[in-house]
């Protein structure tokens, strides 16, 4: 018994002794190290590249007026229309819609690159800078084929946007996108910047509209509705391609986006600055065959002859690329701009040749303006057939659509056959006189043989 209280008094001083000792034991203080975040630290190449450029990054508001066909029914069909429009003819009436886009300036004085789809049949263009002011724009030149348009407002010392060489771009490369998407919905005019990678390049699609689309940059960098004509920059800050459409189920960014290479675009500027288009012209044609590319016709003062170029011999580079096919050399043509001198390399016989070709001016096509319409019509002709691949031998043919003008508001293009006018035969431009003094047109063209009626009013 004596033995157990002795170990009981035991315990308790041993845990007593702990308690008086306990002040005395230091343990090892824990500090938390409080990691200040500043401006500074935040900043890397792609904040930097998109704030040497956003300033210069625009919204462009485009007011269109349409003309709308009311039908006297609740649906069109041509086969009643034919036995009623003498009796219930339809009226027609305009409506101002709005749409919007973005735009790059790229000199102090306010030109600026945009798409020419951004300001197609514009009757007021207005310009917003990221600061909040307006400015009117005018159209200073556009190249539908491109889609690319210059337009100017009248300003001074604007902050601008340098432009880059998008022959340097490699596959994989970041790049960074700005623009407006959704502008109606937001209530400032400060530039949206996503990033992504450079995903292709030298891409041909063909958009929604039936418009095939050479030599184009693709990335993943998010573009939505609003961006188009904004720019697309690379880690330097500078421009490298101008956004210009996506490839959507949905209508939003699916990580699928195309920008124009701004080499292309910068060989075209003196062009779009005179307000006139120069057709690139080699004055040869091809054909793809088994062994690949082949020359098959001359034209007899054109610039291949010039260069020396044949009949028969196959074409391996142009301008050191690679010529396999029809996709090759579509790309090829839609990189060149009137005046450039390019390498050129053949097979003939067996034998590699080199020249050099220096890309001429298109000739012009004689063609009658009919000038209430806004557009040019001929004759259709061999070259005209071989021009637009025209399917019916015989007729007239739209060889130039005016911007603004009656044809361009209507959606009539280069390349449609006039079929028809309110049911006449159109076989001549001496037919076409019975536009004179009409107000009520019904229009049937073929185009890339199908045919399609339009109605307009005067």
């Amino acid at each position: 018994m004596e033995e157990a209280v002795r170990l009981i008094i035991a315990t308790v001083a041993a845990f007593l002794g702990g308690l008086l000792l306990s002040p005395l034991i230091t343990h090892p203080e824990v500090k938390f190290e409080e990691r200040v975040v500043t401006r500074a630290s935040k900043r890397n190449e792609i904040i930097e590249a998109a704030q040497k450029v956003a300033d210069a990054v625009v919204s462009i508001t485009v007011t269109q007026t349409r003309i709308y066909r009311s039908e006297p029914f609740l649906f069109h069909d041509e086969f009643f229309d034919q036995f009623f429009r003498d009796l219930f003819p339809p009226s027609y009436y305009k409506k101002e819609v709005r749409s919007l886009g973005s735009g790059v300036i790229v000199s102090p004085d306010g030109y600026i690159i945009t798409n020419e789809h951004v300001i197609r049949d514009a009757s007021r263009i207005k310009v917003t800078l990221p600061d909040g002011r307006d400015f009117d724009g005018k159209v200073v030149g556009s190249d539908r084929g491109l889609d690319i348009a210059l337009i100017k407002i009248d300003g001074h010392d604007l902050p601008t946007a340098p432009l880059g060489n998008s022959d340097s771009l490699v596959i994989g490369e970041w790049v960074v996108a700005l623009g407006n998407p959704f502008g109606f919905l937001l209530e400032d005019h400060q530039p949206t910047v996503t990033v992504g990678v450079i995903s292709a390049l030298h891409r041909s699609i063909r958009s929604k509209g039936e418009m095939v689309y050479r030599d184009m940059i693709q990335t993943d960098a998010a573009i939505n509705p609003g961006n188009s004509g904004g720019p697309l920059i690379d880690l330097s800050g500078a421009v490298v391609g101008i956004n210009t459409f996506i490839l959507t189920a949905g209508g939003g960014s699916e990580g699928i986006g195309f920008a124009r290479p701004i080499n292309i675009i910068k060989k075209k500027l003196r062009e779009l600055l005179k307000g006139e288009r120069l057709t690139p012209w080699l004055g040869m044609a091809v054909e793809r065959r088994e062994e690949g590319m082949f020359i098959t016709q001359i034209h007899p003062n054109g610039p291949a002859a010039k260069a020396g170029l044949k009949v028969g011999d196959r074409i391996k580079y142009f301008a050191e690329r690679r010529i396999r096919g029809p996709v090759d050399w579509a790309n090829f043509l839609a990189s060149i701009a009137v005046g450039d001198t390019l390498s050129v390399v053949v097979s003939r016989k067996g034998r590699e040749l080199s020249t050099r070709i220096i890309v001429e001016r298109m000739p012009e096509t004689e063609g009658v303006r009919l000038k209430r319409y806004g557009i040019d019509v001929a004759e259709i002709t061999t070259p005209l057939i071989r021009k637009y691949g025209l399917a019916i031998k015989k007729g007239v043919v739209v060889v130039a659509v005016y911007p603004g003008g009656l044809g361009s508001r209507i959606g009539l293009e280069p390349g449609d056959v006039i079929l028809e006018i309110n049911g006449r035969r159109i076989g001549s431009v001496g037919q076409l006189r019975i536009l004179t003094g009409l107000h009520r047109v019904a229009m049937t063209i073929n185009r890339r043989g199908i045919n399609l009626r339009i109605y307009f009013e005067i």
